[in-house]
């Protein structure tokens, strides 16, 4: 068995789930936004998201 083979299989492997997690990662994101969408409607999320971004910055 070429070990070398195998490695870079095994590389490929956790790059394809790490991108795979991340895509799923962002859809459970947008998910979560239309739901609060659908609830209270875009201009009160837009403003969640501005009071996030905002409370973001002043916690760096």
């Amino acid at each position: 068995m070429d070990e070398e083979a195998v490695a870079k299989l095994k590389e490929e492997e956790k790059a394809l789930h790490d991108e795979l997690k991340a895509k799923r990662d962002a859809l459970k994101k947008k998910i979560e936004r239309i739901k609060l969408v659908a609830e209270y409607g875009e201009e009160a999320v837009a403003k969640i998201e501005a009071a996030q971004a905002d409370f973001a910055k002043k916690e760096k």
